[in-house]
């Protein structure tokens, strides 16, 4: 430009406005003209789509390696998984028995921190429960209670706990002061009864028919219920097992403990015949009591299942066919006023011997 104009690129001549020689380019030079305005942004656009191009075009030459590393992964995690569940089945467990029933107001102190607070705590634990309400004296839990104080020679008390013919803990504070001797444990074997007499097993041999009356063990945050005909409860909190996971195949003893300890509940589960429930409410002894008394009431799962076991037969230890001392008792509920358990509780076991003896004077 400047005082010589502006000059045409194509021809050379010069105009005196820009717009002139626009019009000049259109009318002499339109291929010039319309190439300049267009072509730029149509190089741009070209420019674009190559890059792009390209960028899929070294994609698509990597999806081998992308889905291997994924797949790796995935496999590293399955790994990871089932090793951590093959630990936890195979590290021993630290079991122990515990005697409760609801309307005791040492029990409902005892009941939360033994069956809930301790399984949690502590993985290894392993606590089976025989519990049951006040006045119900024809319970099997009850009847279950009588047979282990005899034949662990313990008092006919509650709350208690039986680790061994050695070791046992009777009333509020003792069983609360448990706790530090257990948590050294690194395992003990669950104490049972056979043949009258006591035998103790690690509790991955432990066979369920084993077990007297209608049991409940805690463990691993979890639970299974005893309903006695066959069927357990199985309560969780956690991932939900859907309607489409129930099969056709029986569950059996094996297979339904390790429920308590594996990682994926809703992978052991599936294929197994179970009915899905709305969770589960484990009552403890407060629940007996009012809300003002602080007592916790009881324990809640979200989620659980009823499972039908593979048929057994009965205990062998049923307590009909295991006569109790009855002098053993009698001296065991004298010496229990020292060993703070509920009064209520010594009613029901003189009432129990009475019934027990076949005498209702």
């Amino acid at each position: 430009m400047g005082s010589k104009g502006y000059r045409c690129r194509v021809c050379g001549r010069t105009f005196k406005t820009s717009y002139a020689l626009k019009q000049h380019l259109k009318s002499s030079h339109p291929r010039y003209y319309y190439g300049t305005r267009i072509g730029i942004p149509c190089m741009i656009i070209a420019v674009v789509v190559f890059a792009s191009l390209f960028a899929i075009y070294l994609t698509s030459h990597q999806p081998t390696q992308i889905i291997t590393k994924i797949t790796t992964s995935i496999q590293t995690t399955s790994q990871i998984a089932l090793t951590t569940t093959q630990t936890i089945q195979k590290t021993e467990k630290t079991c122990i028995v515990y005697f409760t029933y609801i309307g005791c107001p040492n029990c409902a102190v005892t009941d939360p921190v033994v069956l809930s607070k301790w399984p949690m705590k502590y993985g290894r634990f392993v606590v089976i429960e025989y519990g049951w309400r006040a006045g119900e004296l024809s319970h099997p839990n009850f009847r279950s209670a009588l047979t282990y104080a005899k034949v662990y020679h313990s008092h006919a008390a509650v709350p208690q706990i039986i680790l061994s013919t050695a070791k046992r803990w009777v009333g509020r504070d003792k069983v609360l002061e448990a706790e530090k001797p257990l948590s050294t444990l690194k395992a003990n074997p669950c104490p049972l009864i056979s043949d009258s007499k006591p035998i103790s097993k690690p509790f991955e041999k432990v066979k369920l028919k084993e077990l007297p009356g209608l049991p409940k063990i805690w463990a691993n945050g979890r639970i299974l219920i005893s309903l006695g005909n066959g069927s357990w409860i199985f309560g969780w909190n956690g991932s939900r097992v859907m309607v489409g996971d129930v099969g056709d195949k029986i569950m059996d003893e094996k297979h339904l403990k390790q429920l308590l300890f594996v990682d994926d509940v809703r992978g052991w589960l599936r294929g197994y015949r179970f009915e899905v429930l709305e969770g589960v409410k484990v009552p403890f002894s407060g629940s007996a009591f009012p809300p003002s008394s602080g007592y916790v009431p009881a324990a809640y799962f979200e989620n659980a299942v009823k499972i039908p076991v593979e048929a057994s037969d009965p205990p062998p230890n049923d307590s009909e066919n295991s006569p109790i001392n009855l002098l053993l008792l009698t001296i065991s509920i004298a010496g229990m006023d020292s060993l703070n358990p509920c009064a209520f509780y010594i009613l029901t076991f003189l009432l129990s011997i009475l019934l027990y003896a076949g005498s209702r004077k």
